[in-house]
């Protein structure tokens, strides 16, 4: 017996031929079949119309618009919610109310905790401490203008011509009131009107006022007259007149006083001065 081959298909349908492997068209361009022992795959890859990873040009992103609107609205609406420091708040005031060192104080303090912080109110900070200075400068301005303008009076002009009785010296003879601005000295062997019996210079810088100069007067002139007049000449009437420098002499530095017995009969002839 012989053995059979393969069994042979006995009909094919209409309009179909058998083919052989040789009739099988080739495979397309770009397409090659690799084996496993070529390249480990058992699919077909490709090879053409696929780009090059090395030669695919870098595909660019431009985030930077994006990115800065969305910091911006970040960073707005972080600052929003921030409070508003305190410190800042007591700068401003004081600065208002011309506190320097209280403004100078809250307004660096206010600034350092903003910076460390991140808190609103450095405008604040920075107005308090600029509104203090002002105040300042202002302050200085208008002293400097008063020292100028004399308190924004005009300057008064002390006019004080010495009068001529501040010459007189203890034993001159003289007709006339010194008082008035009026007399003639003369010879006490002459008939006289008064007779100088004292001098003297009161002390002080400051004018202390009418009522306080007169009795300084007053007490100075008794105590030069017991030691000028001879009191065998006590029982003579007489009375005492004084001349010293109001207030207007006074600020111009006049301290003198002038001591004078002036005779209730009206006139005498002699010295009322004891015999050394």
């Amino acid at each position: 017996m012989s053995a059979a081959g393969p069994a042979q298909p006995s009909a094919l349908p209409d309009g179909e031929a058998l083919t052989s492997p040789d009739d099988v068209a080739p495979p397309e361009a770009g397409l090659t079949e690799t084996g496993p022992a070529e390249t480990g795959l058992s699919e077909t890859e490709v090879t053409e119309d696929a780009p090059d990873a090395e030669d695919a040009p870098d595909e660019e992103y431009d985030d930077g618009d994006y990115a800065d609107d969305y910091e911006y609205e970040y960073d707005d609406w972080d600052y929003e919610r921030q409070p508003v420091s305190k410190l800042a708040v007591a700068a401003l005031i004081s600065g208002l109310l011309a506190l320097l060192p209280l403004a100078l104080g809250f307004g660096i303090a206010a600034l350092a905790v903003i910076r460390r912080t991140g808190r609103r109110g450095s405008k604040m900070a920075v107005a308090g401490i600029y509104a203090a200075w002002i105040w300042v400068l202002a302050a200085g301005a208008v002293v400097v203008l008063a020292h100028f303008t004399h308190n924004f009076h005009s300057r008064v002009q002390i006019e004080y011509h010495p009068a001529a009785a501040y010459d007189l010296q203890p034993g001159d003879c003289l007709n006339g009131n010194p008082d008035g601005g009026s007399f003639s000295v003369i010879s006490c062997s002459a008939t006289h009107e008064a007779e100088v019996y004292g001098r003297f210079s009161l002390t002080g810088r400051t004018y202390p006022g009418a009522t306080a100069v007169r009795q300084k007067v007053v007490d100075g002139c008794a105590t030069l007259l017991t030691q000028y007049v001879d009191p065998q000449l006590a029982n003579i009437g007489f009375s005492q007149q004084y001349m010293y420098p109001d207030k207007q002499a006074w600020a111009a530095g006049e301290r003198t006083v002038i001591c004078d017995a002036r005779f209730t009969s009206g006139s005498m002839s002699g010295s009322i001065h004891k015999a050394s």
